[in-house]
Order: C-alpha cells, then structure tokens, then sequence
C-alpha cells in the first residue's frame, strides 16, 4: 500500500565504520508537512529504482538515512602499530594471583581517497579496544561507560570529513590498553 509520494531534497553520505565496508546512503530531507513512519522506501530517479530499505521514523524537519551501496569509489584502508609499551605498569595482586599489566600505546592511521568526480562527505567511526587518548583532524573521542575493566576498556574516535575530487586524507588516532604481562 503506497501511503504517499513526494518529490524531497536528499543528500548523500559515505559512512565508514571501521571494522565493515564503506557504504553510500542517501539523507533524505523530510520538508513534508508530516513526520513518515517507519517502514519501507523505494528510492527512484528517472523512473528507474535506486534503492529500497527499511527507513526509520523522521520527525517533520528531519532527516532520514536511506542505504545504498557499498562505496566502491572510495578507497580506505586502516593500519595500526606499537607506539609505546610500559613494561609492569600496573600490578593486580589477590591474595592468590600477582598479575601483572603492561601499558601498551597503539597508534592508527587511516588513509581514504576520493575516486568520484564531486566532493563527499563521509562520516567515519573507529572502534578500539581500549581508552582513546588522541584523534587528529578534530575527531571526537569517547569511552565506552560499560566496559571500564583494566583489561576490557573500549571507546571510539569519530570524524565527519569532506574530501574532494582526487583528494586523499590520512586520519590519525592514538589509545592505550592493559594486555597481561608474561
């Protein structure tokens, strides 16, 4: 059942999680006189489908996030090292274990290049496992409140970056995690 149909302003988006492939969604512009309800979009240009998913309910004035595709035009890659390792830093003694932790500093780069013939924005999140100390480029940091364990820590670095035609962008980051000591 077909509820309505509008001609809308959209945008596009790239989002790049670290850990998955790139995708390549369209934001659609709810300028309507009316939130839409969960359920699902069939994306058309020219008479011809996009796409169709699944769209989450948009509040009147919103924006909805319809996915596409896996971006196959811009290329991204992640590399991480050893920065730093403090030997013993920190013991976790019981009455029957003497463990001890070493403080290990990683340092991350991630490389994107844009093959496509207009400027894209994408929004890149980075999971890790431990406490992130730095992000270049503005990113935002953050810990995962529920997993605050020595040996379990998490959190994240997000950027939202614009890359132009042909351009190529490395985005540093930096986190520390305990690892067991042998």
């Amino acid at each position: 059942v077909t509820l309505f149909k509008k001609r809308i302003k959209f945008s596009h988006i790239y989002r790049w999680s670290t850990d998955s492939r790139m995708e390549h969604s369209l934001v659609l512009h709810n300028q309507t006189d009316t939130a839409w309800t969960t359920g699902p979009c069939l994306a058309m240009s020219e008479g011809r489908p996009l796409t169709e998913d699944l769209i989450s309910y948009t509040p009147k004035s919103g924006n909805g996030n319809l996915t596409m595709t896996a971006a196959i035009n811009i290329a991204n890659d992640k590399t991480e090292r050893e920065y730093d390792r403090q030997l013993k830093a920190y013991n976790a003694s019981s009455n029957s274990n003497n463990y001890w932790y070493d403080l290990v500093t990683l340092e991350g780069d991630l490389i994107l290049k844009n093959f496509e013939k207009r400027e894209v924005e994408i929004a890149i999140t980075c999971p890790m496992p431990g406490k992130p100390i730095e992000a270049s480029d503005d990113g935002k940091i953050s810990v995962d409140p529920n997993q605050l364990k020595l040996d379990e820590r998490a959190g994240t670095a997000t950027w939202r970056i614009k890359l132009q035609p042909n351009e190529e962008k490395h985005l540093t980051y930096k986190y520390e995690r305990y690892v067991k000591s042998y």
